[in-house]
């Protein structure tokens, strides 16, 4: 790999563990986040360990996937979102490679405008801002809008990346399963996980090892370690949908999102709802999802295929965050990747990763130990 030169991943991962129970790092959850570590740190010749609980329905697995290139109202360009964008294609195509499966599209994104000053905003206050950003406007008579009401016309993008979230980690999980770098086990951090001098030692699972990352989403609010970040989760719920009169190739947006899944269907999203953190779909949330989709739809849904819900991670500032805890710097985090997992999570993995391996210093909008501090204090 161009970007690992120099190291061979095929001893590392065909080699992990030598028949042994002592390991580098072991990660705690295996949505985005911690796949996305698990492989930047077998790609540094680390010695992994992954534990899941295998839950059918989590974040990562209903995500859509999108990694989306503006966001808000006001057409904001997505944070950092070169940057990301770059290392996220970057790591999923070698990922694809490696493996040899095939799992991240570039597709077509196109943001139907609500009315006539959202359009005249964009072109005189925004368009300038998105320079670096391949866009165009669409008229309301472009052949891309023939199934939507869109009278004030759209804006669209190419090649958007959408990662089919669920395959990748089943993809990764085959893989670091036949590697011996898997297993499935519900961990309790406080009466499992035992803190020594120079390891973290899990009884349950017979291993140690020199750190453990809890990479497991909303949940890590409540570790006693971390329960005081300024997590802010909020539920979400998705509809998948077989709209015939609608073409499965792009993205559609506006209110909602209109997503193409490899069955020729659409995952439509997604709301938000901070009060009830559960994973229970809900008559209220179909409705508004449906609802929307009528606005801007000419053709009524033919056929509501699944309705599903979980818990996005998120901090109240919106961005990830990845740190080893100050005073238990044996015991680390990932999380914070709200809707924006599949663009972020490749960056924020490998940062962790290289500040695990070779101690350098993590990027200071994200370093966690920041918001530990003013916790702290």
């Amino acid at each position: 790999m161009p970007w690992m030169s120099g190291f061979d991943l095929e001893q590392s991962l065909d080699n992990p563990m030598n028949s042994q129970t002592e390991y580098d790092v072991l990660i705690v959850g295996q949505g985005l986040a911690g796949t996305c570590l698990a492989w930047q740190l077998l790609l540094r010749g680390q010695r992994v360990m992954v534990i899941d609980r295998e839950e059918a329905v989590t974040s990562s697995k209903i995500a859509a996937g999108l990694m989306t290139p503006v966001t808000g109202k006001r057409f904001v360009l997505s944070w950092r979102y070169a940057e990301f964008f770059e290392e996220a294609v970057r790591f999923y195509r070698d990922i694809e490679q490696k493996t040899e499966s095939s799992f991240l599209n570039l597709r077509t994104y196109t943001r139907i405008f609500r009315s006539e000053q959202e359009r005249v905003d964009f072109v005189d206050k925004r368009a300038g801002k998105l320079a670096s950003i391949r866009f165009e406007l669409l008229d309301s008579d472009d052949k891309v809008l023939t199934a939507f009401h869109a009278p004030e016309g759209a804006l669209q993008f190419k090649e958007v990346g959408q990662l089919q979230v669920a395959k990748f980690l089943e993809v990764s999980r085959n893989w670091f399963r036949r590697k011996e770098s898997y297993r499935e086990a519900d961990i309790d951090p406080v009466h499992d996980v035992q803190i020594e001098q120079n390891r973290v030692v899990l009884d349950s699972l017979d291993c140690s090892a020199k750190c453990i990352v809890y990479c497991r989403g909303a949940e890590d609010r409540f570790h006693p370690l971390f329960s005081s970040l300024p997590f802010l989760p909020a539920k979400g719920e998705i509809l998948t949908m077989e709209i015939p009169q609608i073409s499965t190739e792009d993205v559609i947006s506006q209110g909602i999102w209109l997503a193409p899944n490899t069955e020729g269907n659409f995952r439509i999203g997604s709301t938000y709802d901070w009060d009830h953190l559960n994973q229970e779909p809900t008559a209220q949330g179909g409705d508004q999802i449906l609802k929307t989709l009528s606005e801007i739809s000419r053709e009524s849904p033919h056929e509501i295929i699944n309705h599903q819900a979980a818990v996005r991670p998120a901090m109240n500032d919106q961005k990830p965050l990845a740190c080893l805890h100050t005073e238990e710097p044996r015991i680390g985090i990932l999380n914070g990747l709200g809707s924006k997992g599949s663009l972020q999570a490749p960056w924020l993995a490998k940062q962790m990763a290289e500040h695990i391996v070779t101690g350098c210093e993590l990027d200071p909008e994200i370093d966690g130990r920041r918001k530990l501090k003013s916790c702290l204090s």
